[in-house]
């Protein structure tokens, strides 16, 4: 039987994307993220107590550009987190997390994103880095947050 910590068992992938004034999106972001173990202890323990609130419901932004690790327990540098909606698209094994962060939220530079599992403190479950983005004071930019469970 697989464990949690077994490579292979839990995948996630997120998408950032600036919301333009005119409705349309432009893709910014797309990669792998990095599940750290914390969030995998965090998952194996949620599901052996059956909670009923949301799992990661929050998704945090920051400035460190420091590449993510398995073992990081967090964000580098947190600039702003917000409350995603959670979704199962069809009948697959994929979580779904999708939260904007509108004008004036987290404005900065952005290298790292995170999901949590609080709207402060908390637990993180996965992280990555990326390219610098800039996010400017009227700027929206929605991340969709994917993880896989098979």
């Amino acid at each position: 039987m697989k464990t949690v910590r077994e490579k292979g068992l839990i995948s996630g992938e997120i998408w950032i994307h600036k919301l333009n004034s005119d409705g349309s999106k432009t893709l910014l972001v797309n990669k792998k993220n990095v599940i750290l173990d914390v969030g995998k202890d965090f998952l194996a323990a949620w599901l052996a107590a059956s909670q009923a609130s949301g799992f990661m419901e929050y998704i945090g932004v920051g400035s460190d550009n420091t590449a993510a690790n398995a073992s990081d327990t967090g964000l580098g540098t947190e600039l702003g987190r917000t409350q995603g909606v959670l979704t199962t698209p069809g009948n697959t094994n994929i979580l779904r997390n999708t939260a904007t962060f509108g004008a004036g939220v987290a404005t900065g530079t952005w290298y790292e994103t995170a999901l949590f599992s609080a709207a402060s403190g908390g637990t993180a479950f996965a992280r990555q880095t990326y390219g610098l983005l800039t996010k400017g004071v009227l700027d929206s930019f929605a991340i969709t947050w994917e993880i896989s469970l098979g």
